[in-house]
């Protein structure tokens, strides 16, 4: 009987360790990224469950490229679809405030949220390189009613890395969750990533040029039915469709992160939108329909 005691005792001690995490249940991030010449697409990451790795108590983080892709062209109308790609799962675990990531065999430093100004982290090495990033400033921010601490970091030495905002229990904003090329790093860079939208069981937190903004309702997810927008690159007017369900609404931001259009209530499966007054230059439009959201990258020419 005292063995078996003893026996849950270790247990049920184990479980709870386990159960111990800096992430929310159920936490998900969505990272998209844009490519001259291509359409771009997302990166969903998903906390899947704590598990005993490399001798750690980690989470271990299930990650799928969802890739935008041509499928045809008639009449310089593009019809789009989606490769659904799964990318190797990833492992990560906290102890007193740092953020450690599995790499090359390893457990590796990432960031620490309790971090001072001044302060530097030499990442993993991605491609034999040395990164660094430094902390320039730090502060709280509220989410979801909660005070959470957030570091403003920049590439000091590098090619990989992060730069921007980085909130405890959601990681960085304005580059992917782990290093990567960033436009801060090599400027001019366009095949880059950041997040549009982090949601768990209680908020979703959606970005965009403008800043990023609290959702208590999560029917604001990526949609699983792309919209199909031509031309594009475009002069005059974009098309929007989609015959699988209804578009509610829409805006286009320019580069700055200013709104330059928005049209509301719009619930048709297909949309006209013209656009003489928008000058040559790169955009974002922001699609929402009756199954979530989607950001496309559009160019005016």
């Amino acid at each position: 009987m005292k063995k078996s005691l003893i026996f849950l005792i270790s247990f049920f001690s184990f479980t709870h360790l386990l159960g111990q995490s800096w992430l929310a249940e159920n936490s998900t991030w969505q990272y998209d990224y844009f490519n001259v010449g291509g359409p771009g697409g997302y990166i969903e990451i998903v906390y899947e469950k704590d598990t005993l790795f490399n001798e750690i108590n980690a989470q271990k983080l299930k990650i799928t490229n969802y890739d935008r892709v041509i499928e045809s062209v008639q009449n310089n109308v593009f019809t789009y679809g989606t490769d659904t790609i799964p990318l190797p799962s990833q492992y990560v675990y906290e102890s007193n405030d740092s953020i450690f990531w599995y790499k090359d065999d390893v457990f590796s430093l990432l960031y620490d949220i309790n971090a001072q100004v001044g302060d530097t982290f030499t990442l993993p090495s991605v491609d034999s390189t040395t990164n660094i990033i430094q902390v320039d400033s730090i502060g709280l921010e509220d989410v979801n009613g909660e005070n959470r601490r957030f570091l403003m970091v920049s590439q000091l030495e590098g090619l990989y890395g992060f730069c921007g905002k980085i909130i405890e229990g959601i990681g960085p904003i304005d580059t992917y969750l782990f290093p990567g090329i960033t436009s801060c790093s090599f400027p001019g860079y366009d095949a880059y990533q950041e997040l549009s939208s982090y949601s768990n069981n209680d908020f979703q937190y959606d970005c965009n040029y403008m800043g990023c903004s609290i959702f208590t309702s999560l029917s604001n997810l990526p949609s699983q039915y792309p919209t199909t927008i031509y031309p594009n690159p475009f002069d005059t007017y974009i098309t929007l469709s989609n015959p699988h369900t209804l578009i509610e609404s829409l805006q286009i931001w320019d580069i700055q992160g200013n709104k330059i259009k928005e049209e509301k209530n719009i619930q048709n499966y297909t949309f006209q939108l013209y656009t003489q007054e928008l000058t040559k230059g790169i955009y974002l439009l922001q699609v929402h329909t009756k199954e979530g959201r989607e950001i496309i990258k559009l160019i005016k020419e």
